[in-house]
């Protein structure tokens, strides 16, 4: 269902044109929330299209009135479904609304992404790449359930050795890497 739930979520924020983290907070809203509850499949749907609604109000400038949700849904949930919902994942997660994300993470891991030796032309085009393909990355994550217990830090730093991995041949790949990662040490924790 994660997969399902996340697709859709990407769906409706590319639809509203709303930045695609707004899912990432969505999801972790969602699973917070169910690990309190068991669920059935109905409750699922509605806990994961009120978290979207949720991540939108508050992390958006162009936030969506519920009656746009509630067409998307094709009907299946009513204003006041959504609204209780709301109620409850708010004491569920006890207002704690503004959770890390791999990707805020990745922005800011990115600036103590040194420049590659010898290399001063076309290097903030590399930084441009490497940061794209990590949001990229970061995104696939959010979708997976594999990466739910794993550190939003630990997520971005993967993703940005994967996206250096990609952009540069294996040699400067290598390199990269290794000064990336010494000046992050200590910095995160990453398990």
């Amino acid at each position: 269902w994660r997969e399902k739930i996340c697709e859709w979520s990407y769906q409706v924020v590319d639809h509203f044109d709303i930045n695609r983290e707004v899912v990432a907070v969505s999801l972790s809203y969602l699973d917070r929330y169910l690990s309190t509850k068991r669920v059935n499949k109905k409750i699922f749907q509605l806990a994961a299209m009120t978290t979207l609604y949720l991540a939108m109000k508050l992390y958006s400038k162009k936030s969506q009135p519920i009656g746009s949700l509630i067409e998307l849904s094709r009907g299946y949930f009513e204003k006041d479904h959504v609204e209780k919902m709301e109620q409850s994942i708010f004491r569920e997660l006890s207002w704690r609304l503004h959770p890390p994300t791999a990707l805020s993470m990745v922005k800011h891991l990115m600036i103590e992404l040194p420049p590659l030796p010898g290399q001063v032309e076309g290097e903030r085009r590399l930084k441009h790449d490497i940061t794209e393909v990590s949001r990229f990355l970061t995104e696939l994550s959010v979708c997976d359930y594999f990466f739910v217990p794993r550190r939003p830090s630990a997520i971005a730093v993967a993703a940005i050795l994967c996206a250096i991995e990609i952009q540069l041949d294996t040699e400067s790949s290598s390199i990269l890497s290794r000064l990336f990662l010494n000046s992050v040490n200590g910095l995160l924790p990453l398990y």
